[in-house]
């Protein structure tokens, strides 16, 4: 049980009224600080989750409790990691990689908090219950934290005297009026540090209206996009840790399907402008990330090998962590660039300005924003069956790496405006093209994955290798086509599934007939 003290009611008047309504021993004053701590996208807060680096005189452990739940769930006595699996083995770190998976901790926000122990007595000096009052102070996780956040009253009871207790919480509730506490001081501090939890989410989420000129509305949809760029840049150039470069790319990638795919709404002189820009932006993002896939996946790498040799890998992971950071310098300095900055200001501005400054619009920027989503989508949709019913057991991977580019732009075009849709129609035919996607990615990244190893084999020069990892190499190249072989047999029976008479109903259902559809 925890209470607020009011803001004009001191510690010592508290502690007098206290007195008079029984028997007190006080106890010591302690000093704790807690850094709270959670991933970009609020990893930990969305599961509820609460993880704190604790410091007192007992030294400096890490607590991870529930949100509104004080005791810790688990606790281990390390200091706070970049990553999860940098922890000791335990419940603690198992609990955090299941959650966080590759995202690191970033320290959010800081309480320090002076704990006032105090212990009720009975007729025999015997201690049945335990207070005790914690004045916070809190702000961003850096520095001393000087905001004064709230004064908390804490009842620890204790076991066989729960009567104590319960006279203790209507004295508190009834005489004194004193007010629960509703919220986590876990809310304050992050209030206190100026953070919004739950602000950031990779997810596209965008609401738009039916009737909306389309240009108003993929505008909309495009800042979005920016400001999702935007918000991880600082991320990609710190190296902090893989996700802020895969949310990076994802924008880029849907702003560049947007200016192709939706080119009809957007002035002719933006897409000249903007298309090759963005083209650039993805070009300079693609070599760090493929590297980051290479290390994201090495533990599976290993796991494809025997066990005697799984360690002759050892020398491609070092090669590829120099080759990250290598890329890493270079687009780091890339985003810092004059042509980068231009771009986006420029981008920010054309989005942000007014309607009547906006000259050469095409026909259907204008016309309301459903009707020019459902042509596309069913273009889109129409392309994306045309291709797969023409792909064979005897059709080159390169007609299966086409279809996989289609069926992306169709996953865009349903995510940019599913808002317009009923939900569970259109989230029912995101899932089913998401079944069909994991089966082309998966054959692309394998096909990726084993050329790439070829060319790492050529380029690990200096020193040159040990036979061991070129035979190593060699072995897990083997392994990855015998992997993307069992991808493509399975093919036939995704597209099959996805092209079911339920999907073609309910993709006619809600954009339209059309000469396929």
């Amino acid at each position: 049980m925890e209470y607020l003290l009011p803001e004009n009611l001191s510690l010592e008047s508290f502690r007098e009224q206290l007195a008079a309504f029984v028997p007190l021993r006080s106890g010591p004053s302690t000093q704790t600080r807690r850094i709270f701590l959670d991933s970009f996208d609020w990893r930990l807060f969305r599961r509820q989750r609460v993880l704190a680096e604790v410091t007192d005189d007992n030294g400096t452990r890490l607590h991870l409790r529930k949100i509104g739940i004080w005791s810790p769930m688990q606790q281990t006595t390390a200091e706070a990691p970049r990553f999860a699996a940098e922890l000791p083995p335990g419940p603690l770190t198992d609990t955090l990689a299941e959650i966080l998976e590759m995202r690191c901790l970033l320290p959010l926000a800081q309480t320090l908090t002076t704990t006032h122990s105090l212990a009720v007595l009975n007729k025999d000096l015997k201690t049945v219950l335990r207070l005790e009052i914690e004045d916070h102070r809190g702000g961003p996780a850096a520095g001393e934290p000087e905001r004064r956040l709230s004064t908390r009253v804490r009842l620890i009871p204790l076991q066989g005297y729960r009567k104590p207790l319960w006279k203790m919480d209507g004295y508190l509730r009834k005489r004194m009026g004193l007010e629960p506490a509703a919220l986590d001081i876990w809310y304050q501090a992050m209030d206190a540090a100026g953070r919004r939890p739950g602000d950031y989410r990779s997810k596209l989420d965008v609401q738009l209206l039916p009737d909306q000129p389309a240009i108003v509305a993929t505008r909309k949809i495009l800042l979005l996009l920016l400001d999702t760029m935007e918000r991880n840049r600082d991320g990609i150039r710190r190296g902090l840790d893989s996700e802020f470069l895969h949310d990076f790319r994802v924008a880029v990638r849907r702003t560049r399907s947007a200016l192709g795919q939706i080119k009809d709404v957007l002035p002719p002189t933006v897409l000249a402008r903007y298309k090759p820009e963005f083209a650039w932006l993805g070009a300079i993002t693609g070599p760090i990330r493929d590297l980051d896939v290479h290390l994201l996946k090495f533990e599976t790498y290993r796991d494809d090998l025997p066990p005697q040799i799984r360690e002759d890998l050892s020398p491609l992971q070092d090669f590829l962590h120099e080759e990250q950071r290598k890329a890493q310098r270079t687009l780091a300095g890339d985003l810092a660039s004059r042509r980068y900055r231009h771009l986006i200001e420029e981008w920010r501005r054309w989005l942000g300005s007014p309607m009547a400054e906006i000259d050469d619009l095409p026909s259907d920027a204008g016309r309301p924003v459903i009707e020019v989503a459902s042509k596309h989508i069913r273009g889109i949709f129409e392309r994306a069956l045309r291709e797969g019913n023409r792909i064979t057991d005897q059709s080159p991977a390169t007609d299966l790496h086409e279809l996989r580019k289609t069926c992306k732009k169709l996953r865009y075009l349903l995510e940019f405006f599913q808002s317009l849709y009923p939900a569970h129609k259109i989230g029912s035919l995101i899932k089913a093209l998401k079944v069909l996607q994991e089966n082309l990615g998966d054959f692309q990244d394998l096909e990726v994955q084993s050329r790439a190893l070829r060319d790492f084999s050529r380029r690990m020069s200096e020193p040159a290798p040990p036979p061991e990892t070129l035979l190593a190499m060699g072995m897990l190249i083997e392994s990855l086509q015998i992997r993307q072989k069992k991808v493509r047999s399975d093919f036939s029976v995704r597209f099959s599934e996805f092209t079911g008479n339920r999907n073609i109903h309910l993709a006619r259902d809600l954009f339209g007939k059309g000469k396929i559809l």
